[in-house]
């Protein structure tokens, strides 16, 4: 990885850039943002929340959600084979645990588990990661932070558009986006589609064939719906399926892990349906909104577990789940203050067969119901001052079924969520803050444990948060924060003798760091960025027979993350992205032995783009650097360098 003496120096060389540029006056595009859950100014949010429109989406080659590790700071999200490993400041969580740190919305259709998380990014308008605590808003595993997603609202100007991704290793990628407007003024319609396919870098010596292929198809229908001025109904459906062959990964102690003598082609599938239905209704200075949402998922695998031409270990799995969420919004704007409430309800019904050689070895439906009721208050202290007052009580309960065993538990948890900020406007361009605030992740169980010891207890941290948000000259803008939280009862497996584990709430843990993220608008033509975070999660309190942790990291959260780059779109239409971004190391274990070592990946762009044509030739990763994860006894595999050519055309 680059030292930290590097960073420095480039920051150092990115600094000298913004000086040596004479300034002329150059504004800033004013974003807004439904990060909390009502339409705001991002500079005006008392919290860190990075936002990527749809434009840099598609300029900075992000597709998938794990993309969006390169372009924010103290974010880390692992992604194998939609099983999402993802931390926000330091904080983060076992995989094998059904519960994230991060809570992911897509249109407010929820991604809360660990599994099963494809998520494309098309036809999209914005993303926005929220960065501490949000529980007091979203409730449960809105542990660390938030990632909400939004797609692009139809209207009469939207145009059609063809894309074409044409890349190494057998990469293609097809898109097709339109929109229309059905009624004047009163009803719109979008659609958007996509085909992706990748032949993989993999290579089975025993197939004589690379067995990691990808191959998805996504489509979305957006309509929108306003027959008063101030009603707006929206309806958003989409499908993803997808057909891949074996997951990026191989033994740990393999000698060339991109080599595999796997004796069958594996095979994953993947098919997630979902829609969402948002009502919003605005009259004088209240605010009502309807959020109803439906999530369709099936899966399934198979997989040669033992990676030899002999079938020792074959894995197989089935995965079904259905949920429904329904939320309630009611808002008032007063003089001296603006109120948000809500109540929110959810239902999941899932159905789980894992299978080994053939034999069932889990089978088992879990049900699984929760709701909340949350305010969310800000009242005008002076013209300068704003007291911030959330709070938000959750409920959940899960009922499991273990068919193999005729066995049925229940386990039901509660908590209650603050959250208090004090922001003061110091200028028109600055805003400082300070903010107190708690975290929940509900509990669960963990089916791999022993049946008395598979269920385990909610997880709860306090943040203490200062920082600053600030706007000079219309053409910088600089956000920092400082951060301490404190975690308790952190969901752990314990080992009681060395091959024998069991879930338990048996850890205390702390995260210390800062962030900071600037963009800077050099001229009409250039934009500079860069991002830092650090952050130090160790463990406080935790041991088992294979030792104590005390003092160790947190396994799988880097404590540096860094990224920097600069937009140019020069003369006649020809433009320049590049950029660079990495992490320090981390460790796959709490005894931090299984290392996964930092790295620094390099990516170019250069395209030309005038009027309805965008053509690009990009390179990711350059350098070809390989920062492969350590992950319980396997390695998976990052992507090599990928060389390729963009082609959109809209009219």
């Amino acid at each position: 990885m680059y030292s930290i003496n590097k960073i420095i120096f480039l920051s150092a060389g990115l600094t000298f850039v913004l000086n040596a540029h004479e300034l002329n006056f150059v504004s800033l595009d004013r974003i807004v943002v439904t990060a909390q859950k009502t339409d705001e100014s991002l500079k005006d949010i008392p919290a860190q929340v990075s936002v990527l429109k749809g434009d840099d989406l598609q300029d900075k080659n992000i597709k998938k959600i794990e993309d969006l590790n390169n372009f924010s700071a103290n974010l880390s999200i692992f992604n194998g084979s939609g099983i999402i490993s993802a931390s926000i400041r330091g904080i983060q969580s076992n995989s094998a645990f059904d519960n994230t740190n991060i809570a992911m919305f897509v249109d407010g259709v929820s991604y809360l588990g660990t599994s099963g998380n494809y998520i494309v990014l098309e036809d999209i308008d914005r993303v926005e990661i929220l960065k501490g605590p949000q529980s007091s808003l979203y409730g449960k595993n809105a542990y660390s932070g938030v990632i909400n997603i939004v797609s692009k609202e139809p209207s009469k100007d939207i145009p059609t558009k063809f894309g074409i991704n044409l890349a190494n290793r057998g990469g293609r990628n097809f898109s097709f986006s339109t929109g229309t407007e059905l009624i004047k003024d009163k009803f719109f319609a979008s659609l958007s589609a996509s085909h992706n396919k990748k032949d993989g870098y993999m290579q089975n010596t025993f197939l004589n064939k690379r067995d990691d292929f990808t191959k998805n198809n996504f489509v979305k229908l957006n309509l929108k719906f306003t027959p008063l001025d101030n009603l707006k109904i929206m309806f958003i459906q989409s499908l993803y399926d997808s057909n891949d062959g074996a997951p990026h990964m191989n033994l740990a102690n393999a000698d060339n892990p991109r080599i595999n003598q796997n004796g069958f082609q594996a095979k994953t599938t993947n098919r997630i349906y979902q829609n969402s239905l948002n009502v919003k209704y605005e009259f004088d200075k209240y605010l009502f909104e309807s959020l109803s949402s439906y999530k369709n998922q099936r899966n399934t695998s198979d997989y040669d577990g033992d990676h030899t031409p002999i079938k020792v270990m074959q894995l197989g799995s089935y995965f079904k789940t259905k949920e429904y969420m329904q939320e309630f919004r009611f808002g008032l704007n007063e003089n001296f203050g603006k109120f948000l409430f809500g109540i929110n309800g959810g239902y999941q019904d899932s159905n789980r067969l894992l299978l080994m050689n053939g034999l069932n070895f889990q089978k088992n439906i879990k049900k699984s119901k929760s709701y909340g009721i949350f305010s969310h208050s800000d009242f005008y202290l002076t013209d300068y001052l704003t007291a911030t007052l959330g709070i938000r009580f959750d409920k959940d309960r899960i009922d499991l079924d273990d068919l193999l065993l005729s066995k049925k538990e229940s386990s039901s948890y509660s908590a209650i969520s603050p959250r208090f900020t004090l922001s003061y406007d110091i200028n028109d361009e600055t805003l400082a803050y300070a903010t107190i605030s708690k975290g929940y992740k509900s509990g669960g169980y963990l089916l791999f444990a022993p049946v008395n010891n598979r269920w385990y207890d909610k997880e709860t941290l306090i943040n203490y948060e200062i920082g600053a948000k600030t706007t000079m000259l219309d053409r910088l803008n600089l956000n920092f924060a400082l951060f301490y939280t404190d975690i308790k009862n952190k969901q752990v497996m314990t080992y009681v003798s060395p091959s024998v584990a069991y879930a338990t709430n048996a850890a205390k843990a702390n995260s210390k760091g800062f962030e900071i993220e600037s963009q800077y608008k050099i001229s009409d033509n250039a934009t500079l960025f860069a991002n830092l975070g650090y952050a130090k999660s160790v463990y406080k309190d935790f041991k088992d027979v294979k030792g104590d942790y005390k003092g160790k990291l947190i396994n799988y959260a880097p404590k540096w993350t860094y990224s920097m780059g600069i937009n140019y779109y020069g003369f006649g239409g020809f433009y320049t992205i590049a950029s660079i971004h990495g992490q320090s190391k981390m460790y796959a274990d709490e005894k931090n032995t299984a290392k996964t070592n930092g790295y620094a990946l390099v990516d170019l762009k250069f395209g030309f783009k005038k009027k309805n044509i965008d053509i690009s030739l990009y390179c990711n990763n350059l350098f070809d650097k390989r920062y492969d994860t350590n992950y319980v006894g396997y390695k998976f595999l990052s992507a090599p360098r990928e060389v390729g050519v963009n082609m959109n055309y809209k009219f």
